[in-house]
């Protein structure tokens, strides 16, 4: 009698263990799964192989843009490509991203910068570009002082399959292209399925 007791309370301390430790495994599942998400959008926020040679910008470097209509900003950091040779884009909403193997904003060329929409749950500074609106002002501030301003020349929202070859062509035009991620996140194809792409213009 005394062993069938201790049976039966050792077999409910082992299901009460149970029922306490599953539903965390798959809490901790599910979190691992969203960032695993977030992360491959990142690395990826523009599918297309860059077309120009890598050759570093000799103009002054952009570290900073300004939205004029609403007067926010963002520090600007220098990347290249990842290892399939695409711009690549750290994680986190705390800069945007310049392509430092083309040409600076007011260079002869299509200077490029990448930003993310948003980053865990928080909306970054290219959201604004779903709702940025033609001749609107873009301010650059570069590491000499000095500072440049563009105006909207268009913008479009391109599903990944759409996208204009030549948007990340480096070497047409006198052009700044920003690009962000935008419209639905799927998580079974690993991101957003689709690019704002806003070209700017030198104010004249």
């Amino acid at each position: 009698m005394y062993k069938r007791l201790l049976v039966s309370v050792f077999c409910c301390l082992i299901l009460s263990i149970a029922i306490i430790l599953i539903p965390k495994n798959s809490a901790n599942e599910t979190r691992v799964t969203d960032q695993a998400s977030q992360t491959n959008e990142n690395n990826y926020i523009s599918k297309i192989a860059t077309t120009m040679k890598k050759k570093t910008s000799t103009h002054e470097a952009p570290t900073q843009i300004i939205f004029d209509s609403t007067n926010e900003s963002s520090t600007i950091k220098e990347v290249g490509t990842d290892k399939e040779n695409r711009m690549y884009i750290p994680d986190g909403l705390q800069n945007v991203y310049w392509y430092k193997f083309g040409p600076s904003p007011g260079e002869k060329g299509n200077a490029i910068i990448a930003g993310h929409r948003d980053w865990g749950g928080e909306l970054g500074l290219f959201q604004y570009l779903e709702v940025i609106k033609e001749k609107e002002k873009v301010t650059f501030l570069y590491a000499n002082d000095t500072k440049q301003t563009f105006v909207v020349k268009s913008r479009h929202r391109y599903s990944l399959t759409e996208i204009p070859i030549d948007t990340m062509n480096t070497q047409k035009g006198n052009q700044v292209t920003l690009i962000s991620c935008t419209g639905n996140f799927d998580k079974n194809k690993n991101g957003y399925q689709s690019r704002e792409i806003v070209i700017l213009e030198p104010e004249k």
